[in-house]
């Protein structure tokens, strides 16, 4: 498997230690800061995530060490995975689906590692 090929995976493990711990994750806007300000998801001072905020954040990581055009692609793999994992879960979107009144740390978490299986699966391939 060549190493650019891996790269969702890096971006979706990101977002799962990002979002690991329920304090870590938040709704209604990409990231917060230690008083629950709104702040930009690759913002020093962010200490909780969306999914999107997650994700930018990892994305943006990876572009600072890879290159723009490598970390979209992989960012738009990810999303496609994701994407898929959303599909039984009554929501059409991504944040949608992070913003929905009964969406729980544990659904995010349980979303991710279900992309997460299906990049591993596809890797495989």
């Amino acid at each position: 498997m060549s190493e650019t090929k891996a790269l969702p995976l890096v971006i979706l493990d990101g977002m799962l230690e990002t979002l690991k711990d329920p304090g870590a994750w938040t709704k209604f806007t990409y990231a917060r800061d230690a008083d629950g300000n709104e702040v930009l998801s690759q913002d020093p001072r962010a200490e909780c995530w969306c999914l999107a905020g997650a994700r930018n954040r990892q994305v943006r990581r990876l572009s600072s060490d890879r290159g723009i055009d490598v970390a979209f692609d992989a960012e738009q793999t990810t999303m496609h995975f994701i994407r898929r994992s959303l599909q039984g879960r009554m929501r059409e979107t991504v944040v949608g689906f992070n913003d929905h009144p009964d969406t729980t740390h544990a659904d995010v978490i349980a979303l991710l590692k279900d992309a997460r299986a299906d990049i591993v699966a596809y890797l495989e391939d």
